[in-house]
């Protein structure tokens, strides 16, 4: 008897294999594929399994006896990503959280599915993370803090205490959101910014300290 489920990884590229790895070797998961878009596949395998179709993924793993796992960085303020995710969620696929066994999750928190949370991230009681967030290595999501869906928080960054993190975000390194501060979303905060207030403005590229918004720059322009 194995309590071990089967899962299928959406994504042929780095994340793809860094998902590989932590859930190969730190989960109650096999994986036993990896997917992509059709016109993305370079061949019948990658990483030494077979490799599907994104459109043929519900008939040849059935999400019956699968879950899926969609692992792509925020390429498009994270757009790429919640739309795999979306047609992952379409064939109808429970997408599978991976949470490091060097992190902590607070037992009151609220973490949505398809999410990662890598080692020495810690998520404070009464936390909300939505679906398919990225919380890379040591973070900290403070109580009462509220990270919409389709986040990337890079490492080390402190999401203070009842801040909002709005949907499709991405924080690089080092970021600080104070204490009851805001990022709007389909925003990028870039590397060691400091949030002081509340960034009310979505699409905006943020700097500095505090962050202010790079004027004439949209955050759909960034390559991430």
């Amino acid at each position: 008897m194995t309590d071990r489920k089967a899962l299928v990884v959406v994504g042929t590229g780095e994340w793809g294999l860094l998902a590989d790895q932590y859930f190969t070797h730190d989960s109650d998961y096999d994986v036993v594929a990896f997917a992509a878009e059709g016109d993305h596949l370079a061949g019948p395998e990658y990483a030494g399994r077979p490799a599907v179709a994104l459109e043929e993924l519900a008939d040849r793993y059935p999400p019956a006896t699968h879950h899926a796992f969609v692992a792509v960085s925020g390429t498009r303020v994270n757009a790429l990503r919640a739309r795999l995710y979306a047609e992952v969620k379409r064939q109808g696929f429970h997408c599978a959280t991976y949470v490091s066994s060097r992190a902590l999750v607070w037992r009151n928190a609220v973490l949505g599915e398809n999410c990662l949370v890598a080692e020495f991230t810690s998520v404070h009681p009464f936390a909300t993370v939505g679906n398919d967030v990225f919380l890379h290595t040591g973070n900290v999501v403070g109580h009462r803090a509220v990270v919409d869906d389709h986040c990337f928080i890079s490492s080390h960054v402190v999401v203070a205490a009842y801040c909002h993190v709005g949907a499709h975000a991405f924080l690089g390194l080092n970021v600080t959101l104070n204490d009851r501060t805001a990022v709007a979303e389909r925003c990028v905060v870039t590397s060691g910014s400091v949030v002081a207030n509340r960034l009310t403005m979505p699409d905006r590229v943020y700097h500095g300290s505090p962050a202010t918004a790079i004027e004439g720059l949209s955050s759909r322009d960034v390559q991430l």
